[in-house]
């Protein structure tokens, strides 16, 4: 019935739902085997290792040109696949390779679109502390996220959330939403619809220095990037050369309350145990920071 695109962890996820509801996926394309590790072994992605391991047929293609176009064209003909669906699959699929499918490729992107565009809206939405989020069901085109809507949920955004709890709330969202998607869009049910003209805004990629925090911040936008980067890059303070990772903290009066930090190449502790444990270090703090 479907094709899926995706290299990513969680495509586990997405296939069970779709098997559960008796949704056929036809075969995934995914990323080819990269080294990894000290020895940097070829190893292939979660999401190849999950796909083998339910006999599902697996097509890797190193670059999206014309063979690759040719060898897709073949699967899609052979299987009389008409959709595909694409989730974390780590390259952007040309024009020409998204007109082979009768009925397009579905996308699922963490935002309400045409908010947050680009790769990281969930990170932007902790960013900029907003307090509801969501997730989009569109087809894509040749753009970046500006592709026709089927369908957009909107979730709540906890003040102790980070980025980890509501990417695993989008992603539960997203499997018991998307059988029911998939089958209503097959059936005309679900009817795609133009984007808003306005209202737009892009978060590109995250880099390691964005998670940076200085004097220039406050203890709200400090809180912020700690939510934000709570899996990578890690929102930290550079103190006489050290990189001092801010894993856990909270906002009391205006302050910033620490309850787990953690210097560079030691182990996560609490704020009491850091105070003891390195005091010069506690003195370079931003005013913003309570020290207690």
């Amino acid at each position: 019935m479907i094709a899926v695109f995706s290299s990513d962890q969680y495509f586990e996820i997405i296939f069970e739902s779709l098997n559960n509801h008796r949704i056929k996926v036809d075969f995934l394309v995914t990323e080819s085997e990269k080294p990894s590790g000290r020895g940097r072994v070829m190893t292939k992605n979660a999401a190849h290792k999950t796909a083998q391991s339910v006999g599902l047929t697996v097509e890797t293609f190193d670059k999206l040109d014309d063979k690759s176009l040719a060898k897709l064209k073949k699967l899609i003909d052979d299987n009389k696949t008409k959709l595909g669906f694409v989730f974390s699959y780590g390259k952007i699929i040309p024009e020409e390779f998204i007109n082979l499918f009768e009925l397009g490729i579905i996308n699922v992107h963490f935002s309400i679109l045409p908010k947050y565009r680009g790769a990281a809206p969930l990170q932007g939405a902790l960013l900029n502390a907003d307090k509801k989020t969501g997730l989009t069901f569109f087809l894509i085109d040749k753009d970046l996220d500006t592709g026709k809507l089927l369908q957009q949920i909107e979730f709540d955004i906890y003040d102790d959330d980070d980025f980890e709890s509501i990417k695993d709330r989008a992603l539960t969202i997203t499997a018991e939403n998307l059988p029911a998607l998939i089958t209503g869009y097959i059936n005309g049910d679900i009817k795609p619809y133009e984007q808003n003209s306005g209202g737009v805004s892009y978060v590109g990629e995250i880099k390691k220095s964005d998670g940076l925090i200085t004097s220039e911040d406050s203890a709200q936008t400090a809180l912020n990037k700690i939510r934000a980067f709570s899996v990578w890059p890690k929102a930290y303070f550079i103190l006489e050369g050290k990189r001092v990772i801010v894993h856990k903290a909270t906002i009391d009066n205006e302050r910033l309350e620490i309850t787990l930090i953690q210097v560079e190449g030691k182990g996560p502790v609490s704020f009491d145990d850091f105070k003891r444990g390195y005091p010069r270090l506690l003195t370079l703090l931003p005013d913003f920071v309570n020290i207690g």
